[in-house]
């Protein structure tokens, strides 16, 4: 099983150049999210319960909830018949090596959006949950140990952070069982949205486990409550202990903080540091309400300062991109003079890294990235290839600067073989430059009897 996985703001800006980030579009399609395809409408209009995104920052902040609550329900619903006629679950995927916006726990970045803290959610060892669509509570205990006398308890809050209702039981939860504990009675007076606090504690008191809900009167515009909630203030203190960074998050504010997530950013340049894995995230915070969660972060920075941790923001701050187009004016007149492509034709590209343009590149003609594209396309495949600075690094992991990077493209049949260059017309585009490039001109050789084409940058020939 899968579903889509938004990735934060952060992580889009890095791949999604600023002039494509919105609204959603063919750039996007590159990143497996398409009008066409994976039942893209529905996955909008459960974001669009949240009131229609007004831009990418808006629509990742609201995706979060969705993805949430689609990857915690698929493994929950495993969870509720693990040990009747379920054995095991697929899914697809992991996370994947390209960015993208489905199919993945964790980012390419090893970000770790929605979709990662819903699944680890619903796979904690001892877990208490509610299962569609009679919203039964149950108990999953995956561990070897019997828990004796746990107390099994439900809320239901509204975004006021009154308490609605309430209801307690307290039972045994077997080894490698599932516990079956109440249905909820079904109130008449609820509001348009509220919050469900499942709260598991053991003999002596300890929280087990915590799983919150957001709930409607069914009607799916009530979500929109939710941007009605007013700003609450997080404190965040951290500690050491025994080689672990606890970090205690706090809520002091009288409201509810909803979906409370954070981030390990460097102290002196406030960029988020990735990898970095949290015990917990997305959480909401009742007013007053403390929760500790751990933090194993990446190894210390060149200078020994440890990250710190923060609040997630995604407002604002922009990554510095290495532009592969220098003036995307004339690539689009240098697109338009290619020629079109006869059936079973394409274009074939190739990024590299050259030592002869900039004398920081460890190897000449070091390719990055290469891909096949048509002619309606191949701006959109030049764009994507743009990407955060330092992203394109040489061998040592210094980075690759801009100023060496060239654009190579070869005009060929889906069936050629690239040792016969009698089959092919080769081009060579040199478009990535920190100076505008000159434009191209067709050489004055016979193409019928020379089927190698060439064009001419700065009054240089150059070709494969």
């Amino acid at each position: 099983m899968g579903s889509y996985a938004i990735p934060t703001a952060n992580t889009i800006r890095k791949f999604i150049a600023p002039e494509d980030q919105w609204p959603i579009n063919d750039v996007w399609a590159y990143h497996d999210m398409h009008h066409t395809t994976q039942n893209f409408g529905d996955f909008i209009n459960a974001v669009d319960r949240y009131g229609k995104p007004n831009s990418m920052e808006d629509f990742s902040r609201k995706s979060q909830f969705v993805t949430y609550d689609a990857w915690r329900n698929m493994l929950e619903a495993w969870n509720s018949r693990m040990w009747n006629n379920t054995t095991g679950l697929v899914l697809w995927m992991s996370h994947p090596a390209w960015p993208s916006m489905i199919w993945q726990t964790y980012t390419y970045d090893y970000e770790t959006p929605g979709s990662y803290f819903g699944a680890k959610k619903a796979c904690e060892p001892i877990h208490i949950q509610m299962n569609l669509p009679e919203n039964d509570i149950m108990i999953i205990n995956t561990t070897l140990h019997d828990y004796k006398s746990v107390t099994a308890n439900l809320r239901y809050i509204d975004l006021q952070g009154k308490e609605l209702y309430k209801k307690n039981i307290k039972l045994d939860a077997k080894a490698n069982s599932a516990t079956k504990c109440f249905i909820p009675e079904k109130g008449n007076s609820l509001p348009k949205l509220y919050l469900a606090r499942l709260e598991l504690k053991d003999a002596k008191g300890k929280v087990l486990s915590v799983n919150d809900y957001w709930m409607t009167d069914g009607n799916s515009k009530s979500y929109e409550e939710m941007n009605k909630l007013a700003t609450a203030t997080v404190d965040i203190k951290t500690t050491n202990s025994r080689g672990k960074i606890l970090v205690e998050v706090s809520n002091p504010s009288k409201v509810l903080a909803a979906a409370v997530k954070l981030n390990a950013v460097d102290k002196k340049t406030e960029e988020v540091l990735l990898p970095a894995y949290f015990s917990d995230g997305y959480i909401n915070l009742l007013a007053g309400e403390k929760r500790t969660i751990e933090l194993v972060p990446r190894s210390r920075g060149d200078d020994g300062q440890a990250a710190r941790p923060r609040q997630a923001q995604d407002q604002g701050r922009r990554h510095p991109v290495s532009r592969i187009i220098a003036d995307q004016d004339k690539v689009n007149e240098f697109i338009d003079w290619l020629p079109r492509l006869e059936e079973n034709e394409m274009f074939y590209t190739s990024l590299f890294a050259r030592s002869k343009y900039h004398d920081s590149v460890s190897a000449d003609k070091q390719q990055l990235k290469r891909f096949t594209s048509n002619k309606e396309w191949l701006l959109s495949k030049i764009i994507q290839s743009q990407s955060i600075f330092g992203s394109y690094c040489n061998k040592n992991g210094t980075a690759i600067p801009q100023e060496a990077i060239a654009i190579y493209i070869i005009w060929s049949r889906l069936s050629f073989s690239f040792r016969d260059s009698g089959d092919s017309a080769s081009f060579v585009s040199k478009i990535a430059r920190s100076h505008t490039p000159d434009m191209p001109e067709r050489n004055s050789k016979n193409e019928e009897q020379d089927p190698v084409c060439y064009f001419r940058f700065r009054h240089r020939q150059r070709h494969l």
